[in-house]
């Protein structure tokens, strides 16, 4: 099984996959490996992951990305899997003759709206960075003024105490996290989706579901709000990957999840794009000064490789090159990918 997650943030949001692949053949036997990009660059404006069959996800994703441009609107890129992942499934149940399931994390920023925010998440979210330091002590956090002002415009203007459901639009750009969950069965394809609130996680786990979990507050804290001063932003996207490497596997340790594993990539989605954190990440611990390798990659010929077994570095296999692998073998593989 997999796990992929996306958060949504403001100003930067996260797409998140492990790497864990699992062949199965007709005679039964498993071979499992962890050599999947499950995630990938879709354009400017958005990102995807996929988890379940691979090979209907990678199907679909070379699908979309020829409908795609890299300059295109994140509107018209959710339009389209919004109307055409039905389609694309029936294509692929053509192809194949195969009765199987996928699910489509997309992550981008619509440039068309300004977000808005549940108000007392917010709030919290904010309070925490200060309240661990304890009274008296004098913090220092990275706000944007259009937070700050938006909090100020809500709680004036309020008749009433601003409360769990209240929303503050914030003059930013909004961050869209929606999962899309394809079934091809006998009756057809049916096509589900779930869409993340602010400062909320929707991940996709070994129950073949979508899951909602508000992030605790001290990591959303860490992730929006930590002081940036003394930081670039190269050193700003390590931290936010260590932070959120740290945090699902915790998740995935909490929850029991089997059949998850590898590295885990998480890729910052921004209003200008996206970028991730390619090479090796080391954890060092501050109790008895041990380090642990987090993630073991790198960048080779502009390409994702990772630490095999055998100590050798080898290139991931990403969602285009499972869609070229299938057509090439006229939709007729001899075993089933799972992600």
């Amino acid at each position: 099984m997999t796990l992929t997650a996306g958060v949504r943030g403001i100003k930067k949001s996260f797409i998140i996959a492990d790497s864990r692949a699992t062949k199965t053949f007709p005679d039964g036997s498993v071979v499992v490996e962890d050599n999947a990009q499950k995630w990938m660059h879709f354009n400017t404006y958005s990102s995807i992951a996929v988890a379940g069959d691979a090979s209907l996800g990678a199907y679909i994703a070379k699908y979309m990305t020829e409908l795609s441009s890299e300059q295109q609107p994140f509107s018209d890129t959710k339009a389209n899997f919004d109307t055409k992942l039905k389609e694309a499934a029936i294509e692929f149940n053509r192809a194949t003759g195969r009765y199987t399931k996928c699910a489509i994390l997309l992550v981008g920023y619509d440039l068309t709206q300004n977000d808005d925010f549940d108000a007392t998440r917010l709030g919290e979210v904010l309070a925490d960075g200060v309240r661990l330091h304890g009274d008296g002590v004098s913090v220092n956090q990275s706000v944007d003024t259009e937070i700050l002002q938006a909090m100020g415009n809500a709680l004036h203007s309020s008749p009433t105490p601003l409360s769990r459901g209240s929303r503050v639009s914030v003059d930013t750009k909004k961050a869209v996290v929606i999962g899309y969950k394809v079934t091809i069965n006998a009756s057809g394809v049916e096509v589900e989706t779930e869409e993340a609130d602010s400062f909320e996680s929707l991940f996709y786990g070994m129950d073949a579901s979508y899951n909602r979990i508000e992030l605790p507050k001290n990591v959303m804290s860490d992730l929006y709000f930590k002081d940036v001063s003394s930081m670039n932003a190269f050193q700003v996207l390590a931290h936010d990957t260590i932070g959120l490497i740290t945090f699902y596997k915790e998740v995935i340790l909490q929850r029991s999840y089997e059949g998850v594993g590898g590295n885990i990539f998480p890729v910052m989605m921004t209003e200008t794009g996206g970028l991730f954190y390619a090479n090796e990440l080391t954890g060092y611990s501050l109790t008895n000064g041990t380090r642990t390798v987090l993630r073991a990659s790198k960048m080779i010929d502009n390409k994702m490789h990772y630490l095999d077994i055998d100590d050798e570095y080898r290139p991931y296999i990403g969602l285009l090159d499972i869609a070229k692998t299938l057509e090439d073998a006229n939709y007729k593989l001899d075993f089933e990918l799972e992600f």
